[in-house]
């Protein structure tokens, strides 16, 4: 009887495999509850190995690449059979069959993370989006536990699917300490940069636009403009017409350590989307002592403090950029301590971890 009283409760994670920012939080995450005396299983794509030196960490493979099908269905029917988990935590595509199986089988917890509102743009008002739209309401109201990045993606979604009063808590992206040096202002580039997919909702176009104003106070000082995208040949024509080809530069996309390097070298990051859940690009910047200048779009407003670690800047109003930029560079020093400070606090994997795995402990039943 005892033994059966100190058993350890299982915890199912469904993920990616890890490599990258998201799958890596939701790992360490794992060994946060591990060291709280849980168990967990890893539910991660079709064909991904994952090894484990810890034995209390357990990963196991969905049939399909995306885990959507009635073959997924029975298989995670059959997992939370044979291990009884008391918690269930999903993301994006395994939300569906997590919260159906889960409440099937009567798991107490169903957790689903909130991580993006980019489901939302683009949608129509078909019969075919209404059914969708209905079908996706209806998941998630099996869910016990919403976990969202910020406040904007919550009030998104909420709005959206009519997900009043359910119950939730918000818990930033966390990713891992640079592995660079830091940079000072005098061993940095004079330039700003933004990076990210050259798509219409990141704005692009608004900040070449304004750049013609800051080249009038900064005439030396460059914008490096990183990504590839549908709007890269229409960008390059603007850039082109504006007579702006030697201050603004194209850079293709790059590898995760040249993004390390390009944010550590750079005085300055941009953010011109016009909507933005919670940008990884924002706290990878604040990592490497980065300031930032954002629009005030729903993810921006909780990570920028102004006058501290960034500024806002209005993408319709011609001197805003350069306005911002002014502020900066003249304080550069305070803002860049600044956004170290604020990454250390709220953003640093390691540091910030046991508290997320704490929190979500506290309102599980």
């Amino acid at each position: 009887m005892n033994g059966h009283k100190n058993q350890k409760k299982y915890i199912f994670i469904s993920t990616s495999r890890p490599g990258n920012a998201r799958p890596d939080y939701f790992f360490n995450l794992a060994n946060s509850f591990v060291n709280r005396n849980y168990k967990v299983v890893m539910l991660i794509d079709k064909n991904s190995l994952v090894k484990f030196d810890n034995p209390n960490i357990s990963c196991i493979n969905w049939p399909s690449r995306r885990p959507t099908s009635l073959k997924d269905f029975f298989f995670i029917c059959k997992k939370i059979t044979k291990y009884k988990p008391t918690i269930l935590i999903s993301s994006f595509g395994s939300v569906n069959l997590m919260n159906i199986a889960g409440s099937l089988l009567m798991v107490k917890n169903r957790i689903n993370y909130l991580l993006s509102v980019v489901e939302l743009f683009g949608s129509s008002n078909s019969g075919k989006e209404k059914v969708l739209k209905w079908r996706k309401r209806y998941i998630y109201n099996m869910a016990s536990l919403f976990v969202a990045n910020s406040n904007g993606t919550k009030e998104g979604i909420f709005k959206y699917y009519n997900l009043n009063n359910k119950n939730n808590i918000l818990l930033p992206n966390l990713i891992k300490s640079s592995k660079l040096s830091y940079f000072s202002k005098a061993d940095r580039k004079y330039q700003i940069l933004i990076l990210g997919n050259l798509i219409e909702l990141k704005g692009h176009k608004y900040l070449i636009q304004q750049f013609v104003n800051v080249i009038e106070v900064f005439p030396n000082l460059k914008l490096l403009i990183v990504g590839n995208g549908m709007e890269k040949s229409a960008l390059e024509k603007q850039v082109k017409d504006l007579n702006l080809e030697n201050d603004i530069l194209f850079k293709d996309k790059v590898s995760h350590a040249e993004v390390n390097q390009l944010f550590a070298e750079s005085l300055v990051h941009i953010s011109a989307s016009s909507h933005e859940a919670f940008g990884f690009v924002n706290i990878e910047a604040l990592r490497e002592g980065t300031p930032i200048i954002c629009t005030r779009n729903e993810g921006a407003v909780e990570i920028i403090k102004k006058n501290i670690n960034g500024e806002f800047f209005d993408r319709e109003e011609n001197f805003s950029l350069t306005n911002a930029l002014e502020r900066i560079l003249k304080n550069w020093e305070s803002y860049s301590k600044g956004a170290l400070n604020s990454f250390e606090e709220k953003y640093d994997l390691d540091k910030n971890i046991d508290q997320h795995a704490s929190l979500i402990l506290e309102n599980c039943s």
